[in-house]
């Protein structure tokens, strides 16, 4: 930093695959595509966010309103969210949300694993980080207690 060494830690929550470069071969990811919609009336939906598991192509519709309490607003935005492959070199693609796991992202996941275990001062935690599908409360959690148990050693 500014040109000096940095020994503080590092707190890490994206994809290990890209902090090493591929080196090792891809992790799996899906993705997803938000479609955003306003409308001049609302409410559009009784409540935040309703799951669409096997109903629709989209997974979810969010509205707003719910989230900010903002409910005496006479429109209402929403955004529908549809799952997809990801594909880092697809501009449409290339955000990874959620691992795909199976043995052999598991097995490569530990090996960038191992990688990062050289830095002592990297700490990897986070949905992408640990490789595992964590609601969002959890994965802040369990970053924070991984935080505090480093800091702590």
């Amino acid at each position: 930093m500014d040109g000096k060494p940095f020994n503080g830690r590092i707190v890490y929550t994206g994809p290990l695959d890209e902090l090493f470069d591929f080196e090792l071969g891809e992790l799996s990811y899906r993705s997803l595509q938000f479609e955003f919609e306003h409308f001049k009336t609302g409410p559009f939906q009784p409540c935040g966010t309703v799951n669409y598991p096997n109903t629709e192509p989209f997974t979810r519709i969010t509205e707003f309103r719910y989230l900010t309490g903002q409910l005496g607003l006479e429109g209402s935005t929403i955004v529908r969210e549809y799952p997809q492959d990801y594909d880092r070199n697809d501009p449409l693609k290339n955000i990874p949300y959620y691992p795909v796991l199976n043995l052999e992202t598991e097995a490569r996941y530990q090996q960038y694993l191992g990688l990062a275990d050289r830095f002592k001062q990297l700490l990897v935690c986070g949905r992408l980080g640990d490789y595992r599908y964590f609601n969002m409360d959890d994965a802040v959690h369990r970053s924070l207690q991984r935080f505090n148990a480093a800091v702590e050693n």
